[in-house]
């Protein structure tokens, strides 16, 4: 009996520790990390410019803990999200042509929603925006016969392109 009443307790302990562990990863889901493009592995990251403006960039394999290249998601309801930067505090903005971030408000620009494709990686996800598609990588030559890898991010049309998948770690 004895031995019954041991084992009952390590049991309710062993719960109560497990119950401890899940509770505080939970709280640990709204912190800061990498967002990494599927495509060329680079982390989503910012840099203020000599006018004092946020740009974003790609970091090619650079995916360092800077908080100029940490994340987070805010939930906004419904499936929907705000993706702020740690170093600049501003969001991921899909107001125009290209991908940006400004100070964080209410538009349509700043709310994201992860969406899953058929075929994507296991951790893959396509950042969806609701006034212009999907969260992109766009390589480019800044001059004629500079073959060097530069990168553009902004939001278009849906596909099934690596380019459009990003892990969120």
């Amino acid at each position: 009996m004895k031995l019954r009443r041991t084992a009952l307790a390590l049991l309710g302990a062993a719960l109560s520790l497990l119950t401890v562990q899940i509770g505080t990863a939970q709280a640990s889901v709204g912190g800061y990390g990498p967002i990494v493009n599927v495509a060329s592995q680079g982390c989503l990251g910012m840099f203020r410019d000599p006018a004092g403006d946020f740009s974003l960039y790609l970091v090619d394999n650079d995916c360092t803990g800077s908080p100029e290249r940490q994340w987070t998601e805010q939930p906004l309801g419904d499936g929907w999200y705000r993706i702020v930067n740690q170093g600049s505090g501003f969001c991921l903005d899909s107001r125009g042509l290209f991908a940006i971030q400004l100070s964080c408000d209410d538009s349509a620009g700043q709310r994201w929603q992860q969406v899953r494709q058929p075929g994507m990686p296991p951790n893959a996800v396509q950042l969806r925006n609701p006034q212009n598609g999907c969260l992109e990588l766009i390589a480019f030559e800044p001059t004629p016969g500079d073959h060097s890898q530069h990168y553009m991010l902004k939001a278009g049309p849906c596909g099934p392109w690596n380019t459009q998948w990003w892990e969120i770690n």
